[in-house]
């Protein structure tokens, strides 16, 4: 949190089998609150592969998708691919963190609420400076993706109980009725 106390443990979920053999895996995922600004969610790595957990981590609020990871394997190009659709599909910024150096070959990426690449690393190590704004997010979601697609409401409005189990209502409630966004 801002005062630098620590206010959650995330674990990932999802080992890289059967290459990281003796990681357990965690059983929970990680949403924390920024107070004053918004919600965060991590994934790990290997969780990216997994679409359940990015939209688990949305339906509890998250608005930021943080992942770090540590990879220089031949799929990064659909890693990449994948950051870019699950930004666009959360309606959330995705962090895409990849170590540089002897590990990982960099090429991290961010992306917006609406899809949008907002910086491409290059291989190797790079800082990247991007303002989150998460009245963006919020009002991606309101309105729809580039004014259309709405699918976090969508999802909600649904009912399908097999696949929406441990999501806080409270959050999903709280984003208005699914209506045909207005034209600005």
């Amino acid at each position: 949190n801002p005062k630098g106390e620590l206010v959650s443990k995330c674990r990932k979920l999802y080992p890289f089998l059967p290459y990281e053999k003796g990681i357990i895996a965690g059983e929970e995922i990680c949403v924390f609150e920024i107070p004053g600004s918004g919600k965060i969610g991590m994934h790990i790595c290997y969780d990216l592969w997994f679409p359940e957990t990015s939209r688990a981590l949305v339906l509890n609020g998250a608005e930021v998708i943080l992942h770090p990871s540590l990879t220089d394997t031949c799929d990064r190009d659909v890693e990449r691919a994948m950051v870019k659709a699950t930004a666009a599909q959360q309606q959330c910024y995705y962090i895409d963190v990849n170590a540089g150096g002897e590990q990982g070959c960099g090429l991290s990426l961010i992306v917006g609420p609406d899809g949008e690449i907002l910086h491409d690393a290059n291989i190797g190590q790079e800082m990247m400076l991007v303002e989150v704004d998460f009245d963006r997010v919020r009002r991606c979601r309101e309105r729809g993706l580039k004014g259309l697609g709405q699918p976090i409401k969508s999802f909600r409005d649904n009912s399908h109980p097999e696949i929406r189990q441990n999501e806080d209502e409270r959050y999903l409630k709280s984003l208005g009725p699914l209506e045909i966004p207005k034209k600005e």
